[in-house]
């Protein structure tokens, strides 16, 4: 099987409409990805369809929020601060103290050794 990406495979060969493509495989396999069509190998498309195919996919009972919320909970037991809709302003970096600083729009400017930054 010719190697391509993603969306050149699923009009060229399987002939899906653009349609299609852009309101089922695109929000689906991007979301897996999170990566446009045309950057995703076709390769792993197909492993990712024969895997959906052959296994037992599910989603929770609670939707696939309930996943966000249980790692959310998670990681706040443990003592991460999670702040949401936060707009920074800057990130700067300490390498004396190894800390991050943050500049966030109306909020405190936290310090932290590890950020994580998701838009």
């Amino acid at each position: 099987m010719e190697e391509t990406n993603t969306l050149t495979c699923l009009k060229d060969k399987y002939k899906f409409s653009d349609e299609f493509i852009s309101s089922f495989f695109a929000p689906f396999l991007e979301g897996i990805y999170l990566t446009p069509l045309e950057k995703q190998s076709s390769r792993m498309f197909h492993f990712v369809f024969r895997m959906f195919t052959l296994g037992s996919a599910s989603l929770p009972a609670g939707g696939m929020q309930s996943v966000t919320n249980q790692l959310g909970n998670k990681a706040q037991n443990l003592g991460v601060k999670i702040e949401c809709d936060s707009l920074v302003l800057s990130l700067e970096k300490d390498d004396l103290n190894k800390r991050f600083r943050l500049r966030v729009k109306s909020h405190s400017n936290p310090k932290s050794e590890r950020v994580v930054k998701a838009s």
